[in-house]
């Protein structure tokens, strides 16, 4: 009796383990840069963050998408920052081409929370906040895993870089892809992002001249900001 409960209990464990793949997929619809683009420029500087610090933990990645940072340049992701209104901290932008493919992205960040502390530190907050946006930008969805895709109020400010959950997804889409993506996401799961798949032309998905979709939007919680 021990020895198939045993039995069980492995083949119970490996269903979990063969079934992790699947479950780990966290990517935008199918926005993704295209494979003869795998080297985006990010560029911008700003007193919120360290912008090259955040790229070079992207392009540690060992994954095919390797994000490279300058200074000034008009670049393939610039990061800017401006001050709005006290809904959000930080936002994704993109503009695609009719296959999806990522043309341009823009990251901008709320100064409005230039002095926000919820006690982890101001300094791990912006990196988190501008680390899970550009992760956006190369693809990512939300992941509730030790990541700064992780993008849960309570936990803003702890995790300050991609994890081996967001390298999974990045490998699932860029490696080996011709224009095309592996990589599976539900927007309609709450985590953000325009349905593009089932409604090409909804306003967020349409490519207009100079239009930007905005991928999501990093809200705050009322009164944060008077904490």
């Amino acid at each position: 009796m021990i020895s198939r409960l045993r039995v069980i209990a492995a083949i119970a464990t490996a269903m979990v383990l063969l079934a992790s793949p699947a479950l780990a997929t966290h990517s935008w619809s199918v926005y993704h840069f295209p494979s003869d683009n795998l080297s985006p420029t990010v560029t911008g500087e700003t007193s919120l963050a360290d912008v090259g610090d955040v790229v070079a933990d992207w392009a540690g990645l060992p994954t095919s998408i390797q994000p490279s940072y300058e200074a000034s340049g008009s670049g393939d992701i610039k990061v800017v920052a401006k001050r709005g209104n006290p809904n959000w901290i930080g936002l994704a932008q993109i503009k695609i081409d009719s296959a999806g493919h990522i043309l341009e992205g823009k990251v901008t960040l709320n100064s409005a929370y230039a002095n926000y502390d919820n006690g982890i530190g101001t300094a791990n907050i912006w990196k988190h906040v501008l680390c899970q946006e550009v992760g956006h930008i190369l693809g990512l969805q939300h992941s509730p895993e030790d990541t700064c895709m992780n993008d849960a109020f309570e936990t803003l400010g702890m995790y300050t870089t991609p994890g081996g959950h967001d390298l999974q997804q990045l490998n699932l889409i860029y490696d080996g892809h011709l224009d095309a993506t592996s990589g599976t996401s539900d927007p309609d799961d709450g985590a953000g992002g325009p349905d593009c798949n089932k409604n090409a032309n909804a306003k967020k998905c349409r490519n207009g001249a100079g239009q930007w979709i905005t991928l999501h939007v990093l809200s705050m919680p009322p009164g944060a900001i008077g904490r």
